[in-house]
């Protein structure tokens, strides 16, 4: 598992992230969902295909992050499962395989209620299962838990794959589609966000969303960052999933713990001016040293360094 995973996997394990991200997808931002009525639970999901000689097999997968859901139903505690699919590159098969860990999550559920059936035949005689139930391991009253899956879009580029299962079937199948469960993704991709609609996000998560929506235009860039006052304090934990995602270089102010983002982008986009022009007065003195017209020692004291410290910077623009 890359950093990128990692990073993510451990930013939306939090419970204050993870309900953000529910509540923005299934409520319009309203904070309906509350941070402590989430459980974590094993991210493993198991399915128990059968092969020709009727032997169970167990298939495991790992999701990235699962949690159960505590709802108030009839003064009595119901449970929906969410799951969240971190995602740093565009997967483009991605319907088939939320699909399958959906799949597997519900099998699970039905083989948890299947061993507690057969438990409870073992122990109470008085249990009586019809051969439908039996055979099936579930009766006409059980119910399941409602499983919900969201990709997350981290990879800083516009989501170009699939939505929905139909979308990866071939056009000359047209006439069974309407056979078929369109299983659409339910996706957040910064570039489909509106500029208005961020603020329906009540944690850091927010900032880490515009900051990916804007991070190939430097010009729209400054301008979020200059309106969006929650950059400037930043917490560093934050900056670091930026950082991470992004490939940016922003300074990190450890001291305070939280970093001014509009200055350190500023103090980028100024060193980065600035090397540029050390890197064009180094290209015209080489040119200079190769014409004969200079010195290496002539030229290394117009940059105000050594000979040795010369040498190295014009041996990495030869790299570059």
């Amino acid at each position: 598992m890359g950093d990128k995973d990692n990073t993510t996997i451990n930013f939306m394990r939090k419970d204050e992230n993870f309900a953000d991200a529910f509540n923005f997808l299934v409520f319009d931002g309203k904070p309906v969902i509350k941070p402590e009525n989430l459980t974590s639970v094993d991210s493993a999901v198991l399915s128990f295909p059968e092969n020709k000689s009727k032997k169970v097999k167990s298939l495991k997968k790992y999701r990235d992050v699962v949690k159960f859901l505590s709802v108030k139903r009839d003064e009595l505690a119901s449970y929906v499962i969410l799951a969240i699919e971190n995602q740093s590159e565009v997967h483009y098969a991605m319907p088939v395989r939320n699909l399958m860990y959906d799949l597997m999550q519900y099998e699970s559920q039905i083989r948890e209620i299947e061993n507690k059936h057969r438990e409870k035949l073992a122990k109470d005689k008085r249990y009586k299962l019809t051969s439908s139930e039996y055979l099936s391991g579930f009766t006409k009253d059980d119910k399941l838990k409602p499983v919900i899956t969201l990709v997350m879009n981290f990879s800083g580029k516009a989501w170009d794959g699939p939505i929905s299962f139909k979308e990866m079937i071939e056009p000359e199948n047209d006439r069974f589609l309407k056979f078929m469960p369109s299983y659409n993704l339910n996706l957040i991709d910064p570039s489909r966000i509106k500029p208005g609609s961020f603020k329906k996000f009540s944690s850091h998560l927010k900032e880490i969303l515009l900051y990916l929506k804007y991070a190939n235009d430097k010009d729209e860039l400054r301008k979020m960052l200059s309106k969006e006052k929650d950059f400037e304090h930043t917490p560093n934990e934050v900056v670091k999933v930026i950082n991470t995602l992004t490939g940016s270089n922003i300074k990190i102010d450890e001291k305070k713990g939280k970093t001014n983002m509009c200055k350190a982008i500023e103090d980028l986009i100024k060193e980065g001016k600035e090397e540029g022009i050390k890197e064009g007065k180094l290209e015209l003195l080489l040119s200079m040293i190769d014409e004969g017209i200079l010195s290496i020692k002539q030229a290394a004291d117009k940059m105000n360094m050594s000979v040795a410290s010369f040498k190295k910077a014009i041996s990495k623009l030869a790299i570059e």
